[in-house]
């Protein structure tokens, strides 16, 4: 089945951006999943309105099994968010962009 996702648009995650940027939304997703494909727009705007000012990064969780079983996700989309290397926020499923936006602009502010 073909991503409809375009891996130019976010990093695959990596452990040193915790520690490189001060906010980084984590996207746990599998290609297959209605769910994911319906976040990915939301997702795309989002980075759009931050200017590099956080990180969207993507775990595909068929193929980074060990690291979901890390953060014990078990279900997608799944959300971290971390503020200066912590998680702050975990949200599970498909979550409202203004939602999201408002959470996320509240962690750039207070860098």
């Amino acid at each position: 089945m073909m991503s409809l996702f375009n891996n130019n648009q976010f990093d695959d995650f990596k452990p040193e951006f915790l520690s490189n940027f001060p906010v980084v939304l984590v996207e746990f997703f599998a290609d297959w999943n209605g769910s994911c494909q319906i976040m990915s727009p939301i997702l795309k705007d989002i980075k759009s309105q931050f200017n590099g000012e956080l990180k969207i990064c993507r775990v595909n969780i068929e193929v980074e099994k060990k690291l979901t079983e890390n953060y014990k996700i078990t279900k997608t989309p799944a959300y971290l968010i971390f503020h200066k290397g912590k998680i702050t926020d975990r949200i599970d499923g498909i979550v409202p962009r203004k939602t999201l936006l408002n959470k996320l602009k509240i962690l750039v502010r207070n860098n």
